[in-house]
């Protein structure tokens, strides 16, 4: 379980996989462009504020972290690489994800997609 502090309040948090349209440039950066949520809803990063480097290899991946804009909205968009293992037949991959809250009503917990 992971939790997030936005704006004074603590909420909790799910890992969820997003589809990316990316450029890649003749150097071989990469640049998001527009986040698709699995729902259908497309949203076009207007700004990449932040571009990290891959971090250290964690459970099996390196995660590299993009700061983005949407209009006024900032978030966290995540680009996970994992090496793959041609031995067993499972390919490399690169899988792009973003915090997602936690909703809780009543007692009952719902996950909600934002």
């Amino acid at each position: 379980m992971d939790y997030k502090v936005k704006e004074g309040r603590r909420t909790r948090v799910h890992k969820m996989y997003v589809g990316v349209v990316v450029h890649v440039t003749d150097e071989g950066r990469v640049d998001p462009l527009v986040v698709c949520w699995p729902d259908g809803r497309t949203f076009r990063i207007d700004e990449v504020l932040y571009r990290g480097q891959p971090g250290q290899m964690q459970k099996g991946a390196k995660t590299t972290r993009y700061h983005v804009r949407f209009g006024r909205h900032e978030t966290d968009l995540y680009l996970e690489h994992r090496e793959g293992s041609p031995a067993i037949g499972i390919p490399e991959t690169d899988r792009w994800w973003v915090y997602a809250e936690d909703i809780t009503l009543e007692g009952k917990e719902q996950a909600v997609e934002k």
